[in-house]
């Protein structure tokens, strides 16, 4: 993510410049006339109280083929109730119960009569907490020293301003992406003009749902 960010900046500044191969890069002033981003700092931290993390549920689509005899078939997962929808042919909803039941502890669908015989003419769509996802968001805040050094004072501060002009005209750009831009305060360093960016990003970390365990209560009679 940090790379993919400072490639970006620089992409972004090159082509906006039609600078040469080169003359922007990923890395500290080497003392040759150019543009330089350095990483100078980051932190990452929880995206905020009650907002850093959700479940995501991915829609599975399952399609059986009837034989003419078969009423039961196994879901490759198992349904969190009530199922989304069952389609015998394609195209036509059946109604639980009356159509067809479901076993959600087994995971299996049982129709009332055997579905007509064709090839992948049963369509049985629903969620899982199997295939589900829980995602935890982190807030990403790093700040990337852009660095420009030309022997020619004259050119720095040129090229500094048309880089800051860069910056401010690709925010939007960068928003798309994901990334929050802000230019802090510039400084002069050893003859070199240094704007400093923070970048702001939301870093999502997958980990599968752990399934519900069945729990059962049993009574025990006193006295």
């Amino acid at each position: 993510m940090l790379d993919e960010i400072a490639i970006m900046l620089m992409e972004t500044i090159k082509k906006r410049l039609s600078l040469a191969e080169g003359e922007v890069v990923i890395g500290v002033p080497t003392g040759e006339d150019g543009i330089f981003i350095d990483l100078s700092e980051f932190n990452v931290e929880q995206f905020g109280i009650g907002k850093s993390s959700f479940t995501k549920k991915d829609e599975i689509r399952e399609f059986f083929s009837g034989n003419g005899e078969q009423r039961n078939f196994k879901l490759k997962y198992k349904p969190i109730k009530p199922v989304k929808r069952i389609e015998h042919p394609i195209g036509f909803p059946l109604t639980e119960k009356k159509d067809f039941k479901i076993s959600y502890e087994n995971g299996t669908v049982t129709f009332n009569k055997p579905p007509e015989k064709g090839d992948e003419n049963i369509l049985v769509i629903y969620y899982s907490s199997e295939a589900s996802r829980e995602i935890d968001l982190y807030k990403l805040k790093a700040v990337y020293n852009l660095k420009i050094a030309y022997k020619d004072p004259k050119k720095t501060l040129y090229m500094t301003y048309k880089v800051l002009e860069v910056l401010l005209g690709s925010i939007d750009d960068f928003e798309k992406a994901g990334l929050k831009v802000r230019i802090l305060s510039g400084k002069n360093v050893e003859k070199a003009k240094t704007l400093p960016v923070e970048i702001e990003s939301v870093i999502q970390i997958e980990k599968a749902v752990p399934p519900i365990e069945k729990i059962s209560i049993k009574g025990e009679k006193i006295g």
